[in-house]
């Protein structure tokens, strides 16, 4: 599968002019996902991250032997961020759920970006926090 031109927009909507966007490009690493594909297991330790430049993701995430799937993530969406950022093991699992493109990305070269757009970082942050607590509370074992 090959990423498509008018797909280099999606890349986080908005939040990153084309300077921004050519920079992930040229520091990631693009890898095309087949349905069923593992892409990131909870508990692995790693300093990068993800974006969803083209397909769907499914996270899941597992309570002692029980796993439970926490969301669906697409186009333009972020994952393994908080692993990444705050230097703990990965909190989920991410399993391409079709045919889909995603774009790894070393920590460091993302804390350059961050530093280069300060809405980006507040926005990404936030998300970390909210996606922490809500993983957090949905792998709670149920009573």
């Amino acid at each position: 599968m090959q990423l498509k031109e008018q797909d280099h927009h999606r890349l986080f909507d908005d939040l990153l002019n084309i300077e921004d966007r050519k920079f992930l490009l040229k520091h990631g690493k693009i890898h095309n996902a087949s349905n069923g594909d593992v892409l990131c297991h909870q508990n692995q330790i790693s300093n990068n991250l993800f974006v969803v430049l083209q397909g769907e993701v499914e996270v899941s995430g597992k309570t002692g032997e029980q796993s439970k799937v926490l969301g669906t993530l697409s186009t333009g969406d972020l994952f393994g961020e908080i692993s990444a950022l705050l230097s703990i093991p990965r909190i989920a699992t991410v399993t391409a759920k079709k045919t889909s493109i995603i774009l790894e990305i070393n920590i460091t070269d993302f804390v350059k970006l961050l530093e280069r757009s300060p809405k980006l970082k507040d926005i990404v942050y936030k998300r970390l926090s909210e996606r922490s607590i809500k993983t957090s509370i949905l792998t709670q074992p149920e009573s």
